[in-house]
């Protein structure tokens, strides 16, 4: 999930972790509280992103049937759906405080948020679903914040992108991952370090970047030639390391 505000990296990390763990063959969902704009229409999946949790099961329950309650049958008119309670002969009548409806609450094992400082940033998603919130492990993919207070488990720090977290994640546990979810991830690096000239660029997001463009062979990503790409990644992150090293010899001197 993202919270409101995201921006096209966080929506690229946020596809990416869909479209991997949806490759693992789990069922996995993909929200945010507000629409997406034209401007993310280039992230795979993008179409996949919902603005509230998919429906849960509405379940109708008939109390102290035993002893009273035949059978149940069903019969259409029109469009509703009638439900019929059949009582036993001589049992006590079947009424309407004997029915309860409720909702099934999802079986969710995971949630996973994406740039979300708190849970109220995820607006009606989280205020609509309060208990499976409070009840099912969460994990956050930070960048400078983390939400101490509620989740267990933060990966990133004040340095790496959000999408470069989530490289470093798939990396880690062994994710699968194709040339669309490189894609996404590759996209994410490029605009949060404003196509590799921001000066808070670090040897990390060239590494990412060239992982992602090495996923599956040669990938061409971006419109433009794969290998050409990663000379250039290569020749930026050979410049940063030599800046750290002249950093460090001054620094000694």
């Amino acid at each position: 999930a993202c919270g409101y505000n995201f921006d096209s990296d966080a929506i690229a990390a946020a596809l990416s972790l869909y479209l991997s763990l949806s490759k693992t063959g789990k069922i996995v969902e993909i929200v945010t509280p507000q629409p997406t704009t034209v401007e993310f229409a280039k992230f795979v999946g993008i179409n996949k992103v919902a603005h509230e949790l998919s429906s849960r099961k509405f379940i109708i329950t008939l109390k102290d049937i035993l002893g009273s309650v035949d059978k149940v049958t069903h019969y259409l008119e029109g469009n509703q759906l009638n439900i019929v309670v059949h009582s036993i002969p001589g049992s006590e009548k079947f009424s309407q405080d004997k029915v309860d409806f409720k909702f099934a609450q999802p079986s969710t094992q995971l949630i996973i948020l994406v740039g979300v400082d708190s849970l109220e940033d995820l607006g009606k998603i989280y205020i609509q679903e309060q208990e499976l919130f409070t009840n099912t492990p969460l994990i956050t993919i930070v960048k400078g914040k983390e939400l101490n207070e509620i989740t267990k488990l933060s990966i990133g720090d004040g340095k790496l992108t959000f999408s470069e977290s989530v490289v470093e994640l798939i990396n880690r546990i062994k994710l699968p991952i194709d040339e669309d979810i490189a894609g996404n991830l590759f996209s994410g690096i490029s605009e949060a370090t404003e196509n590799f000239q921001a000066n808070n660029l670090t040897p990390e997001s060239l590494e990412a970047a060239a992982f992602c463009l090495r996923a599956k062979g040669q990938t061409q990503l971006e419109h433009s030639n794969f290998d050409i790409q990663l000379k250039e990644i290569s020749q930026q992150e050979d410049s940063i390391t030599d800046q750290i090293q002249d950093q460090i010899a001054d620094d000694v001197k």
